[in-house]
């Protein structure tokens, strides 16, 4: 079990950007994408993935159960830590290079704090097998 928990913690220098496709160009190994990117996409995902980030931090839903999208999936095959959800000031409140530390759904930078939903394979296909039983409502 301490093994999983230690797991669980990232660290890594903030890298904040209101649109996906532009950050990633500023991205660089180890740093914690932090975005604001409701229903993340294979695009923005796969983008994600090339620049090989600690962790990503969403201050939006990366699934919000209007439509399928494979775009955390493609984060969780690659072993990137998503955390959702952690609110809009996030945006704000965090400047790039501040250092982020990451224990499992909290996120921690500088005076700013939350706790968003730490997505897993096994949370992302939950949500996935619930969307494809017609229920468009995710679970938090």
């Amino acid at each position: 079990m301490a093994r999983q928990q230690q797991l669980d913690v990232v660290r890594g220098p903030a890298k904040v950007g209101r649109r996906t496709k532009d950050l990633i160009g500023r991205l660089r190994p180890g740093d914690v994408a932090i975005i604001d990117h409701l229903d993340l996409d294979r695009v923005a995902a796969e983008g994600l993935v090339l620049a090989e980030p600690a962790a990503v931090v969403n201050a939006a839903a990366s699934i919000s159960g209007r439509y399928p999208n494979v775009g955390p999936l493609l984060l969780a095959a690659a072993g990137i830590p998503l955390i959702d959800g952690v609110g809009s000031e996030v945006m704000d409140a965090v400047r790039d290079s501040t250092p982020v530390l990451i224990e499992g759904d909290r996120v921690v930078a500088g005076a700013w704090s939350a706790e968003g939903t730490r997505q897993t394979m096994a949370t992302l296909e939950e949500v996935e097998r619930v969307m494809k039983g017609g229920t468009a409502r995710v679970a938090r």
